[in-house]
């Protein structure tokens, strides 16, 4: 995460998932004609550890069924990392269905590595009427990146921070061999405090995590970097990062797609590296 002479940052993340427009059936019961409509981002995922405990923010699965028949319910499904196929039902609720067949749903879930959701629309005595898709929610950590201690000397400026993230049981023994990237941009002027620097530039890549485990807070782990840069002028101002790249398909664990932490220059407003 971010932190800065001016502020510290904290990531939030937002936090929905559904189905974009209209999910297509993953199996249907023969000549029954009930639809899903859903609407959600591109792209769903939660925080591990964001209320300071080791579990996953809370995310909501919504939709709404057509066509549905009276006395129907509906029952959410999770397959989890590595998706052999294996459905697990997850939770059941009665649907309100309106005199036009229209019946609203909602889940709320806390996935730890990531998760597809699948939904079934049950018809009366539990028989299936149609089975969908949802979505997949992916999940990523909490990260906080603390001040602990700054000093400039014989015009060289020296930092200390250390980050906090949290990690599941589950995947803490592969995610901490991964070597950490940390980044540092600074902002020079001399009559008054600079903007924010916009670029941030690769000053290590550590080959071990150099990490240990908070003690009492499940879940939560620490890592020191130290950073140094001249002073070019009498006012300054920097923000400094560290992540750890991604690696989704290996352990179910971050984002999926390309990750720009590791690269050597890297926008200060970027948001994620990761």
């Amino acid at each position: 995460m971010k932190s800065s002479t001016a502020s510290r940052y904290v990531a939030v993340v937002a936090m929905t998932a559904g189905l974009g427009a209209l999910a297509v059936p993953s199996s249907s019961a023969a000549g029954v004609g009930a639809r899903l409509h859903s609407t959600a981002p591109a792209l769903s995922y939660t925080l591990f550890g964001w209320n300071g405990r080791g579990v996953s923010a809370p995310v909501v699965l919504s939709g709404a069924f057509s066509g549905a028949p009276s006395g129907a319910r509906a029952r959410l499904l999770s397959e989890t990392f590595p998706f052999t196929g294996n459905k697990r039902p997850d939770q059941i609720e009665t649907l309100v269905v309106s005199a036009d067949g229209s019946a609203p749903f909602s889940f709320s879930v806390q996935p730890e590595i990531a998760t597809k959701y699948f939904v079934d629309l049950l018809g009366p005595g539990n028989s299936l009427d149609n089975s969908f898709e949802l979505r997949t929610v992916y999940v990523t950590s909490r990260w906080s990146l603390v001040p602990l201690a700054f000093a400039c000397r014989s015009g060289t400026c020296r930092a200390s921070m250390q980050l906090l993230r949290f990690l599941p049981a589950g995947v803490h023994k592969y995610e901490l061999t991964k070597p950490y990237y940390d980044y540092l941009g600074v902002s020079f002027a001399k009559g008054s405090l600079p903007p924010a620097p916009k670029y941030l530039f690769l000053q290590h890549s550590w080959s071990t995590s150099r990490t240990s485990a908070v003690p009492n807070v499940a879940g939560e782990f620490e890592t020191t970097f130290h950073y140094s840069f001249r002073l070019d002028e009498p006012h300054y101002r920097y923000t400094s990062y560290a992540c750890t790249i991604d690696t989704e398909s290996k352990d179910g664990f971050g984002l999926p797609g390309r990750s720009v932490c590791g690269s050597v220059k890297v926008p200060a407003n970027e948001g994620y590296l990761g």
